[in-house]
């Protein structure tokens, strides 16, 4: 999901390549640093308000007016997050506000953070006692989802997916009901084409599904109607529309919609295709046990999870 602000920051640092400036369209590196621990200064700090501002190191940051999302309840607690610097191609990865409160009547204190990144809340898991997020950073020109961390309730915990230890992008994610899982149109480890993926939250697991439907239907470039696809018209993370990824309401079936799409509408006759999950995926965790792994069968609702 792009804002009014991304697409400014992205605009201008396209038009100071066109116009021969000296940026430059190299594919985006990740920080060293965890997102917590973020090293550098953001403009946040330089400057009152919104704009373009260079930090001290020289590098532009497109500080942005704090407006947070609705409240997030969990079992003990809410969260609120929103941007305070917008990303920056081949400069700043942005920067995320989160806010966690607690609701249980402790003497908690309340838990503010800035994180590196564009980070979006996917849901509240009530296995894990914990909200899961995830990371937007630049990889080339394009602006996926590529980082998926809890965020621990009780404790302000960030703790990383086995799965950031292996080499994938997303550019759609569709939520489960309760999050047990997370449908994901993404590329794993090398894949040469995005297919559909099923992130089990609960056992921090990955199994790959079938081909992913076609991106939603866009007008940007789309004059004539033409097929279009994720490698080549979709450059970051989109909201899927209603009805192309469905869990059922029991979280143990998936269905995805099929057809010959356009990049101006969905084709009207449709082919279904509807997976066990249980049954008929092959679930692969990676042996990052730095990571959070799977989540204790003992974390009841109401129960923190040691």
């Amino acid at each position: 999901m792009h804002t009014e602000s991304d697409t400014i920051g992205w605009f201008l640092a396209c038009a100071a390549v066109l116009a021969g400036g000296a940026w430059s369209c190299r594919s985006g590196s990740r920080p060293s640093s965890s997102p917590d621990d973020a090293s550098g200064e953001s403009a946040a700090a330089l400057v009152d308000g919104t704009g373009l501002v260079w930090d001290r190191a020289g590098r532009p940051r497109l500080v942005v007016a704090y407006s947070p999302s609705p409240w997030l309840g969990g079992s003990v607690s809410r969260l609120r997050s929103g941007l305070v610097e917008a990303p920056w191609h081949d400069g700043s990865f942005g920067m995320t506000r989160f806010e966690l409160e607690a609701t249980d009547g402790s003497d908690r204190p309340a838990w503010r953070r800035d994180l590196e990144g564009r980070w979006t809340v996917l849901g509240y898991s009530p296995a894990r006692h914990a909200y899961v997020l995830g990371g937007q950073f630049q990889k080339g020109a394009c602006l996926p989802l590529d980082d998926l961390r809890y965020l621990e309730e009780r404790t302000g915990a960030l703790l990383p997916s086995r799965l950031n230890s292996r080499r994938w992008i997303a550019f759609a994610a569709v939520p489960s009901p309760t999050l047990r899982y997370v449908a994901l149109i993404a590329r794993v480890d090398g894949q040469p084409q995005f297919r559909l993926h099923v992130f089990d939250v609960d056992n921090d697991e990955i199994a790959e599904a079938g081909p992913a439907p076609a991106p939603p239907p866009t007008d940007f470039k789309c004059d004539p109607p033409r097929t279009h696809w994720w490698d080549l018209d979709v450059d970051g993370w989109v909201e899927m529309d209603a009805g192309i990824i469905v869990f059922s309401a029991d979280e143990r079936r998936l269905t995805a919609s099929y057809g010959d799409d356009s990049c101006a509408a969905r084709s009207a006759q449709r082919t279904i295709r509807e997976w066990d999950l249980e049954r008929d995926l092959r679930w692969q965790a990676s042996a990052n046990v730095a990571a959070a792994g799977p989540a204790p069968a003992s974390a009841n609702e109401g129960e923190a999870a040691p």
